[in-house]
């Protein structure tokens, strides 16, 4: 009995337990496109072709994430009365916003923010967020410019919060304030509380 396939299988489990390094393979399941990942074949140490993982992956037609150039940048201390305009890097000195490192547009989506013009940035509960519109975006927790979901196929707690505020009119955010019973949000017209069970 021989199975093969050419990139996209109907289930993980069609997947062969030994393929090459790098082999991209398209899971379509019943669900449709919100169910649709992408996986790569990671081969045991020293053994390419061979045995191996199949991991879960970015779908290799999609931009990988945002344009950094265009995103928040920070004012940085770099020496006493010394500031320099820059945008932010991690501790290594990379540029420090995270690429979409799974899913495609539909199961691991930009921020709403993405387009928009941000009105406010603020700091809550170890997530950096940003106000654009009716839309509250805030970033994986500990990971500040990190947007996208850790997995297409399942949530954690610690991925990122995109929302938009319910309303019957319009509602352009422009402040937040931090209370202990969540975050409340300020539009012309209106006041919004985000919070957490």
């Amino acid at each position: 009995h021989l199975d093969g396939f050419n990139e996209q299988v109907r289930t993980q489990a069609d997947l062969p337990a030994e393929s090459t390094n790098g082999r991209l393979a398209k899971v379509v399941a019943l669900g449709g496109e919100s169910d649709t990942f992408w996986l790569k074949f990671v081969p045991d140490i020293g053994t390419d072709p061979g045995k191996g993982n199949w991991e879960e992956t970015v779908d290799p037609t999609v931009s990988t994430g945002m344009n950094a150039a265009t995103l928040p940048h920070e004012l940085y201390n770099s020496a006493a009365n010394t500031f320099v305009f820059r945008q932010p890097k991690d501790a290594e000195g990379n540029l420090a916003w995270k690429d979409r490192a799974v899913g495609d547009l539909t199961t691991n989506s930009d921020p709403s923010f993405v387009g928009s013009t941000i009105q406010q940035a603020f700091y809550h509960n170890n997530r950096l967020g940003f106000l654009t519109k009716d839309n509250v975006s805030m970033s994986k927790v500990n990971s500040f410019f990190n947007f996208y979901f850790t997995s297409a196929l399942t949530a954690t707690d610690s991925d990122p919060i995109d929302i938009n505020c319910s309303s019957i009119r319009p509602a352009v955010l422009h402040a937040v304030i931090p209370s202990a019973q969540g975050l409340i949000l300020f539009s012309k017209n209106q006041q919004f509380i985000m919070f957490s069970d």
